[in-house]
């Protein structure tokens, strides 16, 4: 268990020095750092592909996840929390678990968006990942939920009890051939015709080789696991 442990911080660490799923090559030296990794209750909206399209916002029913999450620092949507964060956090002093300026206004619900502070936001993680996420099997275009930083509140009857939050997603228009995604669901259609997907630019994936351009931290265990038997 301690060997593992280690190897997990370890991974931890060469991620938040060399970048995130948004980077495809390492940032210059003492440049805000692109991920922080924190602990505790937040929303996970991946795989969500039901997500409601209203007002120019993808609202998105999403999981609650007690567990380690990256935030990728360039979405804070709370701009003194992305001041602050990106202002402690650099490649040249990365912050470690939970020291970044956002994890702790996560934890303790003081995260604000437009005056407003909420106890949920939808960061990244692996909850039931070897199920929801299966990549399509290349780029999908149209519009699609990107749900990182997104404010969240409780549902108060929720459809899914699974999925208690509801999340103000930003809607990623299509570009031509630019910004495109990874379908999920192993398809590039939402579960209804007026709905978009929460997933990921199409860029950090390598469709190839079914696997990131850069790895999130403990993706390999994750990977591991979602591999068949020999």
């Amino acid at each position: 268990m301690k060997a593992r442990v280690f190897a997990f911080v370890a991974i931890t660490l060469l991620f938040l020095s060399y970048g995130s799923m948004g980077w495809c090559e390492p940032p210059p030296e003492n440049a805000p750092q692109t991920s922080v990794v924190c602990t505790g209750w937040h929303a996970l909206c991946d795989a969500a592909a039901d997500c409601q399209v209203i007002g120019g916002q993808a609202y998105c029913d999403c999981w609650a996840v007690d567990e380690q999450h990256v935030v990728e620092t360039s979405k804070i949507q709370d701009p003194e929390l992305l001041r602050e964060t990106q202002r402690r956090c650099t490649t040249g002093d990365p912050c470690d678990v939970d020291e970044a300026p956002v994890c702790a206004a996560i934890q303790d619900g003081t995260f604000t968006v437009d005056n407003v502070a909420y106890q949920w936001v939808s960061t990244y993680s692996y909850l039931a990942w070897c199920t929801t996420f299966r990549p399509s099997p290349g780029p999908c275009t149209g519009e699609w939920a990107d749900c990182m930083s997104a404010p969240c509140t409780e549902i108060s009857d929720p459809d899914d009890p699974a999925r208690p939050l509801s999340c103000q997603c930003r809607l990623q228009e299509p570009e031509g051939d630019r910004n495109t995604f990874v379908g999920i669901n192993g398809t590039c259609s939402p579960n209804g015709p007026t709905e978009v997907m929460s997933t990921i630019a199409s860029r950090l994936w390598d469709f190839e080789k079914q696997t990131y351009r850069i790895p999130p931290p403990g993706y390999e265990y994750v990977s591991g696991a979602c591999a068949p038997p020999p």
